[in-house]
């Protein structure tokens, strides 16, 4: 669009593999997830990787700073992905204005008796259980929204992500997440292109010791385990923020290839690193 700041060209080696990232935040969505691979696409590009990632759709996003793809490598190409609109958010608008209605109605007839006790913001995963209050099937209910809104997501990241490389595949598959079902649009392309597949998981998944409040159900921890084996399974590397937490995932998954890359400061110096094997065909 006019007037949006062009990349520039930071200093990149000649591109001469290519990474395809599923990352639902990423410049410029200025989201706080999307400065993890901000920053790795520029490292990536010194050794020789071009980056194409498939994210969300600009016009979608709450606020967006274009100075952030100033800062990509000019090889990155970046393809939108819209989020499309279930019919379970569908239902959701129609059951909140029936709400609202049935509210007003109450409060012409009687006012409040007494006002409602404040919700923690955050559950421990020890105390979410189906009979924990009368809110647990509203949780469920808000679980399975969320799941189906960031499954018809990933569904759409499958498709741009197949015709992204209609001829050659890339040389490496790698999602970032939460949200953590980006992980299965990772998981299918891998599949499509027989290609090694990269976890970045950043946060856990099945292993978070605390939900949302309004998310604080046993279904989202079956769905959460059920996605994450399908994922981890495929995975050829599982990465996570902490070392703490890469030990927890390696001890989930024995066998499974596990490391930690921390956030970390932009000003520290990138530690010399051996190069890990990829199914044999990426380095």
């Amino acid at each position: 669009a006019s007037g949006r700041p062009q990349p520039r060209a930071p200093v990149e080696a000649a591109p001469s593999r290519r990474l395809l990232l599923v990352s639902y935040h990423f410049p410029p969505s200025e989201a706080v997830g999307g400065l993890r691979w901000q920053r790795l696409t520029g490292i990536g590009a010194r050794r020789g990787w071009a980056a194409d990632v498939l994210t969300l759709k600009a016009e979608r996003l709450d606020s967006c700073d274009w100075t952030r793809v100033r800062e990509l490598p000019v090889s990155t190409r970046l393809h939108w992905v819209d989020q499309p609109f279930t019919w379970e958010q569908q239902f959701e608008r129609v059951a909140e204005r029936v709400w609202r209605a049935l509210r007003q109605t109450r409060r012409g007839a009687a006012t409040r008796s007494s006002p409602v006790a404040a919700r923690p913001a955050m559950v421990d995963r020890q105390q979410v259980n189906w009979l924990a209050d009368r809110r647990s099937l509203i949780r469920a209910h808000h679980v399975w929204q969320r799941y189906a809104k960031e499954m018809a997501w990933s569904k759409a990241a499958v498709a741009a992500g197949l015709e992204a490389f209609p001829d050659t595949p890339p040389d490496l598959v790698v999602s970032s997440g939460p949200p953590h079902l980006v992980h299965e649009a990772g998981r299918r392309l891998a599949n499509a292109f027989e290609v090694p597949f990269v976890i970045d998981m950043r946060d856990p998944w099945s292993l978070q010791t605390h939900l949302q409040e309004h998310v604080a159900s046993p279904l989202w921890l079956t769905l959460a385990e059920r996605a994450e084996a399908r994922c981890v399974d495929r995975a050829d590397l599982v990465v996570m923020n902490t070392p703490s937490a890469a030990r927890a995932m390696a001890d989930r998954w024995p066998g499974k290839q596990t490391m930690s890359a921390m956030n970390g400061w932009d000003d520290e110096p990138l530690p010399t690193t051996q190069p890990i094997a990829l199914g044999g065909s990426a380095n």
